[in-house]
C-alpha cells in the first residue's frame, strides 16, 4: 500500500467525521488503531462471534431451511468455511520457519493430523466420496480438529500471545458462561412453558428439519429441553463445559450472578433428561473440586464418600422402582415396561455392544460415513449403523487405529492442559473438557457441531505455550 493511497484514506475518513463534528485528532487515532489490529487478534474475535453463531446455528438453519427449501447448503456453510480457513493456515504454518518449528515440537500437533490424514487416507481408499455419506462422515469427523489447529497455528504465529492469553481465557469463559445461559433459559422455557408447537413458527417439523418437540418415552407430560440445538442430548452435553466455567468465575470473582448462571445452567440440563449429560456433570464437577478438597482427603474422607454414593445410588434405584415419575426421568422407562432397562437404556447397551461387534469383524473399519449420524445420508437402502458411543463409531469408521489415535488425541491435550492448572480457568476448562469426553462413550457427542466446536476451539486457547510465562496467574476477570 502506498503511501499515497494511505493519505488519500485518512482524507476520506476526516471528511465523513466531519461531518458528525468529530475533531480530525481522532481520525488519526482511529486509523492507527486499526492499523494496531493483528491476525490473531482478528482472529479472536472471529472466534467468539462464531461460538456465539454456532450456540444457535441449528435454530438459524431450521428457519432459513424452510423458508427457501435449501437445507444442504444452511447446514454445512460453516463447516466449509472452516475447512477452507484451515487450508489456509496450515498452509501459512508450514510455509512460516518459526511457525512450522514449534507445530514438530507439538506432540498434540502431530496426532491430530495423523488422525485427520489417516481418516482422509480411508475417505480415498474406501471410495467413501461416491456416496453422500461418505462426505458428511468426513465433515462430522473433521470439522473440530479443523477449527483446533486453526486455533493453534495462529497462536503460534502471533506475536507475543502469552501477554494477551490471560485477558482471552478469562474473557472466553465468560462469553461462554454468557451465551450457554440464554440457551439454557430459552430450553427451560421451552420445557416448562411454551407450548409444544412452539417451534414449528421457526421451520421445525421433525422431516426436513428438526422435530419441533422432544419428549421421554413418547410421553408429552415429560417434554425435554434442547433450547436452539439439534435434540436434547446435545443440549445436556453442551451445557457442561460453561457450566464448570461458570463455578470457577464465582469463585475467582465473588459475582454473584454467576451462580444464578450457573444454576439456570443446571436445571436445563436436567430438564434435557439426558442420563449421559448427567454422567458427565458428575464427573466434571469431581475433577473440578479436586482442589478445593484434596487437603481434606484421608481415609475416613474418601470411606464417607464412597459410603454416601452407595447410599444416594440405592435411594435412586428405590425410588425409580416405586415412583413412575422417577422412574420415567431417570431411567426413560414406563411402568408397562418389564424392568427398569427396558426400552432406550435397553437399546443403548445393545447398540453399543453390536458396535463393537462390528469393529471386532472390520478392525480396518468400514469406511468414512459407515457408522453415526452420517450413515444416516446413506443413499443405499443399507442400514444406518448407531452405535451410542463415539469411540466405538470412529473405530467403526476408520478402524481401530483411528480410535486409538483420536483418544490418544484427546489424553495428549488434556495432559497438555492439565500442565496449566495453576493459570486462570484451566482445571475448570480441564474438567469440563473432561466431562463432554465421558458423554461420548455413551452418545455420539463429538459428531454434534455445537458442543465439538466449542470444546475444541477452546482447547487450542487453554493450551500452554513455550514462550508462555505459566507462573503468572494474575488475570482481570
Amino acid at each position: 500500500m502506498t503511501r499515497g493511497y494511505k493519505d488519500l484514506q485518512i482524507r476520506l475518513l476526516r471528511v465523513v467525521l466531519l461531518r458528525l463534528k468529530q475533531p480530525p485528532s481522532d481520525i488519526i487515532k482511529q486509523v492507527n488503531r486499526l492499523r494496531k489490529i493483528s491476525i490473531f487478534d482478528a482472529s479472536i474475535v472471529l472466534l467468539v462471534i462464531f461460538f456465539a453463531y454456532i450456540s444457535i446455528h441449528p435454530f438459524v438453519a431450521a428457519i432459513v431451511g424452510s423458508s427457501t427449501g435449501s437445507f444442504a447448503p444452511i447446514k454445512i456453510w460453516k463447516d466449509i468455511l472452516v475447512a477452507l480457513v484451515a487450508v489456509g493456515v496450515i498452509t501459512y504454518g508450514v510455509a512460516k520457519e518459526g511457525v512450522r518449528k514449534k507445530l514438530l515440537e507439538d506432540r498434540l500437533i502431530w496426532f491430530a493430523v495423523l488422525y485427520s490424514l489417516l481418516t482422509l487416507a480411508v475417505f480415498i481408499t474406501t471410495q467413501s466420496y461416491e456416496n453422500k455419506a461418505g462426505f458428511a462422515g468426513l465433515i462430522f469427523n473433521l470439522r473440530f480438529i479443523a477449527l483446533f489447529l486453526i486455533v493453534r497455528i495462529l497462536m503460534y504465529g502471533a506475536s507475543k500471545p502469552g501477554e494477551k492469553l490471560a485477558y482471552i481465557r478469562s474473557f472466553l469463559s465468560k462469553w461462554v458462561v454468557v451465551i450457554a445461559t440464554a440457551v439454557a433459559l430459552f430450553g427451560i422455557a421451552q420445557a416448562l412453558i411454551l407450548p409444544s408447537d412452539f417451534m414449528t413458527h421457526f421451520g421445525y417439523n421433525g422431516v426436513t428439519t428438526i422435530s419441533p418437540v422432544s419428549t421421554v418415552d413418547d410421553n408429552m407430560d415429560v417434554r425435554r429441553a434442547f433450547s436452539t440445538l439439534n435434540d436434547a442430548n446435545e443440549f445436556g452435553a453442551y451445557l457442561i463445559i460453561p457450566i464448570v466455567l461458570s463455578l470457577e468465575r464465582l469463585i475467582r470473582t465473588r459475582k454473584w450472578q454467576y451462580l444464578a448462571s450457573a444454576l439456570i445452567m443446571v436445571i436445563g440440563l436436567y430438564l434435557s433428561h439426558s442420563r449421559g449429560a448427567f454422567i458427565g456433570l458428575i464427573v466434571a464437577l469431581a475433577i473440578f473440586c479436586i482442589p478445593y478438597i484434596r487437603n481434606r482427603l484421608n481415609r475416613k474422607t474418601i470411606a464417607l464418600g464412597i459410603t454416601g454414593l452407595i447410599a444416594t445410588f440405592t435411594v435412586i434405584l428405590f425410588t425409580a422402582t416405586v415412583y413412575p415419575p422417577a422412574r420415567l426421568a431417570i431411567f426413560h422407562s414406563s411402568p408397562k415396561d418389564g424392568s427398569l432397562i427396558e426400552g432406550s437404556t435397553l437399546d443403548h447397551f445393545v447398540a453399543t455392544k453390536d458396535g463393537v461387534k462390528d469393529v471386532i469383524t472390520h478392525p480396518f473399519g468400514r469406511g468414512v460415513g459407515e457408522a453415526g449420524p452420517a450413515s444416516f445420508y446413506d443413499t443405499s437402502d443399507k442400514k444406518s449403523r448407531i452405535a451410542e458411543n463415539y469411540y466405538v463409531q470412529i473405530a467403526q469408521e476408520v478402524g481401530l487405529l483411528g480410535a486409538v489415535l483420536f483418544i490418544a488425541t484427546i489424553v495428549v491435550g488434556l495432559r497438555q492442559v492439565l500442565s496449566t492448572k495453576n493459570i486462570a480457568y484451566s482445571w475448570s476448562f480441564f474438567a469440563g473438557f473432561i466431562g463432554v469426553s465421558v458423554v461420548a462413550v455413551f452418545l455420539h457427542t463429538w459428531a454434534s457441531d455445537s458442543v465439538s466446536y466449542i470444546a475444541w476451539g477452546l482447547l487450542g486457547i487453554f493450551l500452554p505455550l513455550s514462550f508462555q510465562n505459566v507462573a503468572n496467574k494474575k488475570v482481570k476477570h
